[in-house]
This record gives C-alpha cells, sequence and structure tokens, in this order.
C-alpha cells in the first residue's frame, strides 16, 4: 500500500497495487513497475510505442489485459507529479476526490472496476 517514490513524494495507497505506470509528459520516458513484496521492481512489460495517445488534456494508456494476469476486476488510481526539487506537487487526482493538490498527498480513493460485468466505466463510483 506505499506508492512509488519520486523524489521525496511517496503517496500511501487506498488498496494494494501491483502495478505503476508512469508516463513522462514530454513523451521522453514511460514504463511500469510490479510490486515485488518488498519494493517496486520493472514490469514484465512497458509502455511501448503507440501504447500512449494524448490530445489536449485527454491520456490514454494501453496495457494488454494478459501482460497484467488477465484480471477480473481492476482497481485505478491516477495523478500527475512534478518532482523538481523544491517545488515538488502532484495534483490531477482520478478520482478527482481521491487528495487536494499539494507536496505528497496520500491518495484516499480508487475506482474499482468488474472487467466482466456490464456496468460501465461512467456509473462506477470511487471507493
Amino acid at each position: 500500500m506505499t506508492g512509488v517514490e519520486y523524489n521525496t513524494q511517496e503517496p500511501m495507497l487506498p488498496f494494494e497495487a501491483r502495478y505503476h505506470l508512469r508516463w513522462r509528459a514530454d513523451d521522453l520516458f514511460g514504463g511500469a513497475l510490479e510490486w515485488g513484496g518488498m519494493q517496486w521492481d520493472p514490469a514484465p512489460f512497458g509502455l511501448v510505442a503507440g501504447d500512449v495517445a494524448w490530445s489536449g488534456s485527454f491520456l490514454e494508456l494501453r496495457v494488454a489485459r494478459a501482460d497484467i494476469g488477465m484480471p477480473t476486476d481492476l482497481e485505478l488510481h491516477m495523478s500527475m507529479l512534478r518532482e523538481t526539487m523544491l517545488d515538488e506537487a502532484s495534483w490531477a487526482a482520478v478520482p478527482s476526490t481521491s487528495f487536494v493538490d499539494g507536496y505528497d498527498p496520500d491518495y484516499a480513493q480508487f475506482f474499482a472496476f468488474d472487467l466482466e460485468a456490464s456496468t460501465t466505466p461512467a456509473s462506477t463510483a470511487p471507493m
């Protein structure tokens, strides 16, 4: 339930994450980490050309379900962060009520999706 450390920010998570996807907004870096039980290690998959698309304020990251073990449910939290020394911050939480923008917030909410249900993501409330 401990997130990935970026510079001096390391959020606590409201669920037990297995994977951490990361993409830099200038598109010069992307990747994935997997929780190994004691630390975050490189995941057996990554973000490759075509896995990231963005336009304006919209961003899509594509990950093959088979790459993450064919789960039947998915718990998800997203945010942006700045790791500039003496000017660090996190913002743009999804769900938006998860934290107040600022330095090193802990995440309070997440989305849980049943990947085999007929419920649409738009009808899913934060947990």
